[in-house]
């Protein structure tokens, strides 16, 4: 089964942060979600 949660690159999409949430919230891993603005610094990956 692909559930397409591997990123090709350092710089994250906040719709892709957001679909790994999803994962992990249908996986019972994850409360609640976390805001992409206070976790994602993509400055690292440029």
């Amino acid at each position: 089964m692909d559930i397409d949660a591997w990123f090709d690159t350092t710089n994250i999409k906040e719709e892709d942060f957001n679909h790994i949430q999803e994962i992990m919230e249908s996986a019972k891993e994850l409360d609640k979600k976390a805001p992409f603005d206070k976790l994602v610094d993509n400055s690292y990956g440029k």
